[in-house]
């Protein structure tokens, strides 16, 4: 992949968890304050989404086993507070499997992804702007996380072709 291109699509991701940051933050405040009951519809929607993308970012670590590394790249008050989150996002699920509670499956999901959304900001804005990667890393990483994502796609949409209970379920939904 052109390292022009790659960067592009890197940037593209970089804004992605922002925006699903952002999104998942004010879900989560919605669901823990109980703003309103209609935030619930939008959880499991958030939380695929969140995963689904998250799945991209962690090619861009420069080293799987050390990327905390970079992520403390990143400058300091923006590493600390997405450790100081991801450690709030693994709290929520610790919270319901010690409770047991089911009824707090709503602040369990719509939390847990908060985690995942920062830290993968931070390994891909060391990965863009602090030179954590060099541009032929990026664009071999881009185009790995690309190659997956396609993939991905491709396997979710044939998953949910043959599968005929989704189907059905869809169809009993639509009044057909």
């Amino acid at each position: 992949m052109p390292i022009g291109f790659a960067y592009a699509y890197a940037r593209i991701l970089l804004v992605l968890t922002a925006i699903l940051f952002a999104l998942s933050l004010v879900l989560h405040l919605g669901v823990l304050f109980h703003v309103s009951q209609d935030w619930s519809k939008f959880v499991p929607w958030l939380f695929r989404l969140t995963v689904s993308a998250n799945m991209l970012v962690p090619i861009f670590s420069k080293d799987y086993l050390r990327w905390m590394d970079q992520v403390k790249a990143c400058p300091k008050w923006l590493w600390k507070s997405a450790v100081g989150v991801a450690l709030y996002s693994m709290s929520t699920f610790v919270v319901l499997m010690l409770s047991g509670d089911m009824a707090l499956w709503n602040y369990t999901s719509s939390g847990f992804p908060l985690g995942f959304d920062a830290l993968s900001f931070c390994i891909i804005y060391a990965a863009i702007f602090k030179n954590y990667l060099s541009g032929p890393e990026v664009s071999r990483k881009a185009l790995y996380s690309a190659g997956f994502g396609m993939l991905t796609l491709v396997l979710f949409t044939l998953g949910s072709y043959f599968h005929p209970n989704e189907i059905r379920y869809s169809n009993q939904l639509n009044g057909q």
